[in-house]
């Protein structure tokens, strides 16, 4: 899937644009090299972009009148009901936030001595470490007097004080070694294992609960025409909590029908909050645009949510045999 569905791929002529609208692609003017600015075909190609694009729009209108549709922005969601007007629901981020902030020691540590390979530490590295783990001890003072949750404050504590005690074993070495790496990861592991399920399960229970709520507080929304647009981050599109969720809910099947991914280009925080939103929308309406656009034309429905060329190129690639590349 493109990020936010709004980079198309580059094209020259109409056709190529039509199939660039894989996956709810919006499609964009060429950037590459292109016939003529005044050329008949430049102007066929505007006219497809506009008419695109103003299709998409006027879409959009229609799913927000034809059923409830839910814009899941990482742990906050909001719906938008049939009336034109809006709820948000934000979970209780408190047991969430102390996990996620407290998860990560390991992969910051790896990240501040990794270059050059683990081994003897650089001057640089070693100031890298030295910070950290006045940072690791702070964070540690914090937690210790913040109340809280006992089984999570006594995870994220032992998860804090085994990397901090990693660290300080490394700068009084002078080195981190792959074994010393490894050792301290099969200890801390299962701390963060159970963080990441305590977060599953914080912000599903939280989620599934307040879905219930507003199908009983709204209970002439047309629930059975539900749209789900999820914002979130490339590398997490594949087994994405929330995304998991409305698919369960919806039993969406493999491919996007009701439940959609939307990687985002714009954080949907503070000030950009209403434009990153307005872009999933957009991408909304052009994934559903498109399965009925791919249904008339191509005799497929699914055909714009993969590359079209995708079958001949699987093909292609296979009557050349195997690579011979090293």
């Amino acid at each position: 899937m493109q990020p936010q569905r709004s980079i198309a791929r580059s094209t020259e002529l109409t056709l190529a644009l039509l199939l660039a609208a894989v996956v709810g692609c919006t499609p964009l003017r060429a950037s590459q090299p292109s016939p003529k600015n005044n050329s008949a075909i430049k102007t066929l190609d505007d006219a497809f972009v506009d008419a695109y694009n103003a299709a998409a729009k006027a879409h959009l209108a229609e799913m927000r009148e034809e059923g409830p549709i839910i814009l899941n922005d990482f742990l906050d969601m909001t719906l938008y009901r049939m009336d034109g007007s809006t709820t948000t629901f934000q979970m209780d981020a408190a047991n969430y936030l102390l996990m996620a902030r407290t998860a990560h020691p390991a992969l910051a540590l790896f990240s501040l001595v990794r270059e050059g390979g683990l081994g003897p530490l650089s001057a640089s590295e070693r100031t890298a470490v030295r910070e950290y783990v006045a940072k690791l001890s702070s964070a540690y003072a914090e937690i210790l007097g913040g109340g809280g949750d006992q089984v999570v404050t006594k995870r994220a504590l032992t998860l804090i004080q085994k990397s901090q005690e990693v660290a300080e074993s490394a700068l009084v070495s002078g080195t981190f070694s792959e074994d010393a790496f490894r050792s301290y990861a099969s200890e801390v592991r299962p701390l963060i294992e159970a963080n990441l399920e305590l977060g599953a399960r914080e912000q599903l229970e939280q989620f599934r609960a307040a879905l219930d709520s507003w199908r009983s507080t709204f209970p002439n929304e047309r629930w059975d025409r539900l749209r789900v647009v999820v914002l979130g981050f490339h590398q997490a599109r594949e087994l994405y909590a929330t995304k998991l969720l409305f698919r369960w809910l919806l039993r969406e099947p493999v491919l996007e029908r009701r439940v959609v991914y939307a990687e985002v280009l714009i954080p949907p925080f503070g000030a950009q909050r209403d434009e990153s939103h307005r872009l999933a929308l957009e991408l909304l309406s052009k994934v559903d645009l498109d399965r009925e656009a791919a249904d008339l034309i191509l005799g497929d429905s699914t055909a714009l949510q993969r590359d079209v060329m995708g079958p001949a190129t699987e093909k292609i690639l296979e009557s050349w045999g195997a690579s011979s590349w090293p």
